[in-house]
């Protein structure tokens, strides 16, 4: 389940010009915090934002999914966070772009 550490590696790289973030862990995964909020989460080597009513559209646009998981009463879907799309996170300006987007969605939740 957990991001595997390549993979975090990466994106921590990739959104090093956000400054110091704290890091953690989240259902097995790698959670990314600000302010402590966390705005980030890496499960299955996908980086997913945290998005409000503001920013939830940007992603449905682009066809991404929610976090989804399973319990053994079945599928939970949760649209407070997305997958970020590969070319937003290949490209490290725009990945920062729409991380402070997650950020400003963290804190005001």
């Amino acid at each position: 389940m957990a991001g595997n550490s390549e993979f975090v590696t990466f994106v921590k790289d990739q959104m090093a010009d956000l400054g110091p973030l704290e890091n953690g862990h989240f259902f097995g995964g790698h959670a990314f915090k600000y302010e402590g909020k966390q705005f980030a989460m890496i499960l299955f080597n996908t980086l997913f934002f945290k998005v409000d009513d503001r920013s939830r559209a940007d992603y449905e646009d682009l066809d991404m999914d929610p976090f989804t998981y399973k319990t053994k009463k079945g599928q939970v879907t949760s649209r407070n966070y997305f997958e970020v799309p590969e070319d937003v996170l290949e490209d490290p300006s725009e990945l920062c772009e729409w991380a402070h987007r997650a950020m400003d969605a963290a804190l005001k939740s």
